[in-house]
């Protein structure tokens, strides 16, 4: 076993080795550039709108549960559509400093929480591979398969679900090196 307290390197390392590659991804990459569509009429949308929908998240139509999803007024509208999950922001340009900030210390919860299973599983005389191979697996879980429920339960697109599911994986393949590579010999 090896203590979470001698795994700090590792982990920081590990938060700092993920940004860096996820802002190639995001910036650099023309991977991501078409997950996002635009709305056909977006500013008839807008002005239907207004302002008079605060943030939040909305479903379109509205079943406050089980029972309505039979309810003849409800089916009309799905029939009739649009059916949507809608996440609505508040009126500002994205905060990046925050939402950056924000990344980073995910990164250092995936770390920490990676740290903690190799740190229970694996000895401090561990292989590379043994460590890589932990450390690997168990931050692809926490970057990659937190993911796919979007796909599941809200409705987003498969292709760009799969994509940041793939950019998880790389995510998580770059924490397990990194720990295999900083793993501490006790």
């Amino acid at each position: 076993m090896v203590e979470l307290s001698a795994l700090w390197l590792p982990i920081l390392a590990a938060a700092a080795a993920v940004f860096v590659l996820s802002s190639v991804v995001w910036m650099v990459l023309p991977w991501h550039k078409n997950d996002y569509r635009k709305l056909p009429n977006e500013e008839a949308v807008r002005a239907a709108m207004g302002g008079a929908v605060p943030p939040g998240q909305y479903c379109l139509p509205h079943a406050s549960g089980p029972e309505q999803w039979k309810d003849p007024e409800y089916l009309r509208k799905v029939q009739e559509g649009p059916v949507a999950m809608l996440s609505v922001m508040p009126n500002a340009t994205p905060n990046m400093g925050a939402n950056l900030g924000a990344w980073f210390l995910y990164s250092l919860v995936v770390g920490t929480l990676t740290a903690y299973v190799a740190g229970h599983s694996l000895d401090p005389r561990a292989s590379f591979g043994s460590v890589l191979r932990l450390a690997g697996t168990v931050a692809v879980m926490g970057y990659a398969l937190a993911i796919l429920p979007g796909a599941i339960w809200h409705g987003r697109r498969w292709t760009p679900v799969l994509k940041e599911a793939f950019d998880g994986c790389l995510y998580g393949a770059a924490t397990g090196l990194v720990f295999a590579a900083l793993w501490p010999e006790v």
